[in-house]
Order: C-alpha cells, then structure tokens, then sequence
C-alpha cells in the first residue's frame, strides 16, 4: 500500500499538470481572441473599446527584430555592432533594445544599412484593459 507522503505527491503533481494544462488551453484561447480584437479595431478604426465601465485599449504596430542568440547571423549581426561607433544602444548586445533604437531611428544611417539585411519584422498587438473613472458628482 502506497505511503500518504506518495499519494499526496501523486495529487500535487497530478493537480499541477492538470492547471498547466488548462493554462495552455487558456492561453491560446486569449492569443487567438486577441487577434480577432486586433482585427476588428483595424477595421472598424477603434483603438479604444468600451463596454460598462471597462475600456479595451487595442495598439498594433510593427517592430524590428533581430537574429537571436541560436541563429546563425546573430554573430555577424553583433560584428557590425562592435565595429561601429554606435555599441551603446545595446551594450550587453541585448537585441530588443537594439530593435528598439533602430525603429527609433537611433542609429546612423550607415549602421541601419548593414543592419538592415539581418532584421526582421513581428507584429505587435498590445490589448490594455482599465476602467472609466467615474467623474464627481457636483453639488
């Protein structure tokens, strides 16, 4: 007969994977609602969506990115960095603040050129939820 220290293991585990599971499911269902969102403010031209006392925020954009550490052109990528005059934008070669400035526009002209063959593009959807604050009553 199993111990009590086993069969408690056996639950926690069991429990664990099970709400992992469920979170995968969860998870998916919100990326895959996100993109319906996402569309429907494109194409109706809301940014903003309202319901009762709850606003929706919907921001799409489009951001650089940039070969990441298991690629095989993030070492020329961080050749190019290193030999321009410019290695502070990312001084722990980190990519995303590199794909920051370069959107941004925050290196030279000359660096974004070589850079430009090793970028790529990722669309971005951000969805923020707040509430409406409620305006004081005037005596």
């Amino acid at each position: 007969m199993p111990s009590s220290n086993q069969n408690r293991t056996k639950e926690l585990v069991e429990e664990y994977l099970d709400l992992h599971r469920q979170q995968d499911i969860i998870q998916e269902k919100l990326d895959n609602l996100k993109q319906v969102i996402a569309k429907f403010s494109k194409d109706t031209n809301q940014k903003q969506l309202r319901v009762g006392d709850t606003i929706l925020k919907v921001r799409q954009y489009i951001k650089s990115t940039f070969p990441k550490i298991d690629d095989k052109n993030r070492q020329k990528v961080e050749e190019i960095m290193r030999k321009s005059k410019e290695w502070k934008q990312a001084i722990t070669f980190d990519i995303v603040k590199l794909g920051l400035a370069f959107d941004k526009k925050k290196l030279s002209e000359g660096l974004r050129d070589k850079l430009t063959p090793y970028t790529g593009k990722e669309k971005v959807v951000r969805i923020t939820k707040s509430k409406v604050r409620k305006r004081p009553k005037h005596a």
